[in-house]
């Protein structure tokens, strides 16, 4: 028995002194590649285009969701297999994986003047809103964010925020709304900002905190219509109803506190604060609200 444990050992020796003699062993993939980046050699115009991005804006630029793709050989079938990497959207880390029967999928932008376009959209409605510490790592810029359910059907967004990445529709930039267009994007790129600030939202969600969500009824008056019904959330601080299955606007509820937020938000990068107190003159409790957001949204660098 000793005799053949002393072989073993010699045999596994000499292996490890013949392998110390080899070339050492590499990753298989380059892991030092920075893959949100252009080839550092790219002379073509996209690829100066998002050099000149990142180096100005802080943010990486993609027009495509793919990051690599990689040939990795054939399989036993004789078919091609890659490696692929996506930006992954709906990717949580730490979290549940997305959904098997859910997908992000994009209409890309297809000609350098629609790229350049976007860009210049970006950096004249967006961007001059927010510090660098505030901008995503990288922006995904397409023509159409499709949200494709198995068995709901396909909706479209026109931003999406992720952990490494927003993307953001474009469309038709002479027939968009820009302004509307921006505002979404701003909402949808400082969301993720904002839930990580529990702490400081507690003083606006306090003013409202006992009504979230909750039905305050209108059986007791036949006359009662919208105006009554904005009147009534008005003067409870809030400017939007309720959403019943969250989608469908219901009389005589109140907001959940994602609405409520999304609508302030909103409201104070669309107004002013002396625009608001004019229009909400009669309703203390909104700019009340208006203001606790307006002041968080300077403490955080948001430029109005």
């Amino acid at each position: 028995m000793r005799k053949h444990i002393f072989l073993l050992l010699c045999a596994a020796m000499a292996l490890m002194a013949s392998c110390s003699g080899e070339d050492e062993l590499t990753p298989e993939r380059d892991t030092n590649t920075d893959y949100f980046a252009p080839d550092p050699s790219a002379t073509d115009a996209e690829s100066v285009l998002r050099r000149d991005f990142k180096e100005n804006e802080g943010s990486y630029l993609l027009f495509n969701d793919t990051l690599r793709k990689e040939y990795l050989g054939k399989d036993y079938n004789g078919i091609d297999r890659y490696f692929t990497e996506t930006v992954a959207i709906d990717y949580i880390i730490g979290g549940t994986a997305p959904s098997s029967y859910q997908q992000y999928v994009y209409d890309y932008l297809t000609t350098q003047s629609d790229k350049e376009a976007a860009v210049t959209f970006l950096r004249n409605k967006v961007l001059n809103h927010l510090p660098k510490t505030l901008r995503p790592f990288s922006w995904l810029v397409v023509k159409n964010i499709i949200k494709r359910d198995k068995y709901d059907g396909d909706s479209y967004y026109d931003a999406v925020s992720g952990q490494r990445c927003v993307a953001v529709a474009v469309g038709n930039l002479d027939d968009a709304d820009q302004d509307a267009l921006a505002n979404t994007i701003l909402v949808t790129t400082l969301s993720n900002k904002l839930e990580s600030m529990t702490k400081e939202l507690e003083s606006f969600y306090a003013v409202s905190e006992n009504d979230y969500g909750q039905y305050f009824g209108t059986d007791d008056n036949p006359d009662y219509d919208e105006d009554i019904n904005m009147k009534h959330l008005m003067e409870h601080g809030f400017i939007v109803k309720g959403l019943v299955f969250g989608v469908i606007e219901v009389l005589g509820t109140y907001p959940d506190k994602t609405r409520d937020m999304s609508a302030y938000t909103n409201l104070i990068m669309t107004n002013s604060m002396d625009e608001i107190k004019a229009k909400y003159a009669g309703y203390p409790l909104v700019i009340e609200k208006a203001q606790l957001l307006y002041d968080i949204f300077k403490s955080i660098g948001y430029i109005f």
